[in-house]
């Protein structure tokens, strides 16, 4: 299984080095979901942060780590 933690703060009300640190600890808890690749993410205005635990199955190969990017 893979492991999927957003924020968002559309008002960009909280510092975005909380909202970075508040993620971190939300993807290292769960981190038992997918421990072949973790990553995060934010847009460039800070309202949005994603960050993912990868659990690779099937796929090993690096270009299929997330998060996806188009």
């Amino acid at each position: 299984m893979c492991g999927i933690a957003g924020i968002v703060d559309l008002n960009n009300n909280v510092r975005s080095i909380y909202k970075k640190n508040s993620l971190k600890k939300l993807v290292e808890h769960q981190y038992n979901r997918g421990p072949d690749a973790t990553n995060t993410w934010s847009c460039d205005k800070e309202k949005y942060f994603i960050g993912f635990n990868w659990l690779s199955v099937q796929d090993k190969n690096k270009k299929a780590n997330q998060p996806f990017f188009d």
